[in-house]
């Protein structure tokens, strides 16, 4: 039996009703990974990703520091904070 399987026969599940929306997500990154992208390229964009998420400016000088190695540092969320920027709460997703 082959390991490899192809990715349609195990198509994600998602049980919200932003499942079309995570499903989409899930193949921009697939492609941008499978195009040649670092990790440290990845790790860039989702950074400038989450500054856009709370609303930073793109001239604002959080935008410039040198990009943090993990992103889920609750630190970064406490400078943005410090900074006066919030991410508005948005649909809870079970």
């Amino acid at each position: 039996m082959s390991k490899e399987f192809s990715k349609q026969e195990f198509k994600p599940v998602a049980a919200d009703r932003q499942g079309e929306a995570l499903i989409k997500l899930q193949a921009e990154l697939d492609y941008i990974q499978n195009s040649g992208i670092s990790p440290s390229q990845l790790r860039e964009v989702l950074f400038q990703k989450m500054l856009d998420m709370y609303h930073v400016p793109q001239s604002h000088e959080l935008r410039a520091q040198e990009i943090p190695t993990r992103l889920d540092d609750p630190k970064i969320k406490q400078t943005l904070n410090q900074h006066g920027f919030y991410r508005k709460s948005s649909n809870i997703i079970h």
